[in-house]
């Protein structure tokens, strides 16, 4: 624990800095979920017209499950729950994003029509964006700090 050290005030504002934190690189993402979704959409427009909104389409469901994401780590209502709570609370998340996105996804492929390799390209985009950002992110942090 790297915080034993701290007060219990001191802990609240440090979790809150870290929370923080976390929000900033996952704005970061979507951002940059936007921008690699709309190249993509751009270079799709150029050569394949029908891809076009459904890489959009793709790329609006993977930032939607950051948005997910972050949504619940803000919502956390007890910061000191036990560990079964906080258990079922990171199941109970999981559970909602898969529903949701996995909804989104056959939604777009089978009432709107899209295709599912354009909407497959853009959400698999996003995902990508996302890891690498979260990768990326820790080893800049790691370097720093050692």
């Amino acid at each position: 624990m790297q915080n034993s050290h701290l007060k219990e005030p001191e802990k609240n504002l440090a979790s809150g800095i870290g929370q923080l934190e976390q929000t900033k690189i996952f704005l970061q993402t979507i951002v940059l979920q936007a921008i690699l979704i709309g190249i993509l959409a751009f270079i799709a427009s150029s050569y394949f017209g029908k891809y076009t909104i459904a890489i959009l389409w793709g790329g609006f469901c993977a930032s939607l499950n950051v948005i997910l994401i972050i949504w619940r780590m803000n919502n956390r209502s007890v910061p000191s729950m036990d560990a079964s709570r906080q258990l079922r609370l990171m199941y109970r998340s999981v559970l909602e994003r898969f529903f949701i996105v996995m909804g989104l996804l056959a939604f777009g492929m089978v009432k709107l029509h899209y295709t599912p390799l354009g909407i497959m390209l853009g959400f698999v985009s996003g995902q990508v964006v996302m890891t690498m950002t979260t990768l990326l992110k820790d080893t800049t942090y790691k370097d720093v700090n050692n």
